[in-house]
């Protein structure tokens, strides 16, 4: 009968290189957890409800409802949360202007003339003059002649109250967006 071995495993006699080997480690690497982003006054919006601006939804909204899109896309451009180029690409476009009212028309002139710091000087150029918002409604946009409406001396006294009047109508929707 053979004599059992009692030999130590990892002994400076055992050749086997395995039984020296190091332990095995687990490396993971970890990806960083973002910070969430918040903005002033805007505890509870999250960030993934940004406005939309895929150019055939915005153009199927109605007039009325563009204007708000508008506002708030402005708002969230400033916020960084939207890119000026896409907002550009829709405000530009032809159709985007059609079936305004004369209202919705002029304050949406009035802000994107608020916030043309936020295209290039090319872009900006465009916005303020050459596009369809621009040609129908720069004119109009800070209480100028509406509809070609002349004036008696009644008549400038009405338009300062109606001026005065939607000057607190817009104030009350800016609030209320």
């Amino acid at each position: 009968m053979a004599k059992p071995n009692r030999r130590r495993p990892d002994g400076p006699e055992d050749a086997n290189p395995l039984n020296r080997r190091l332990p095995a480690e687990v490396v993971s690497r970890r990806r960083p957890v973002q910070a969430k982003a918040v903005y002033e006054g805007d505890f509870d919006l999250p960030l993934a409800a940004s406005v939309t601006t895929d150019l055939r939804e915005v153009l199927a909204q109605k007039p009325d409802q563009r204007a708000r899109w508008m506002s708030k896309a402005f708002q969230q451009a400033q916020d960084g949360r939207v890119e000026p180029k896409a907002l550009y690409d829709i405000i530009a476009h032809a159709k985007f202007a059609n079936d305004l009212s004369d209202k919705a028309g002029r304050r949406m002139y009035r802000i994107v003339h608020a916030n043309l710091k936020l295209f290039s000087a090319k872009q900006a150029r465009f916005l303020e003059s050459d596009c369809m918002l621009a040609t129908q409604y720069a004119a109009t946009a800070w209480g100028g002649p509406a509809d070609g409406a002349g004036g008696d001396g009644a008549g400038g006294v009405s338009s300062g109250a109606a001026a005065k009047a939607e000057a607190a109508a817009n104030a009350m929707e800016d609030m209320m967006a």
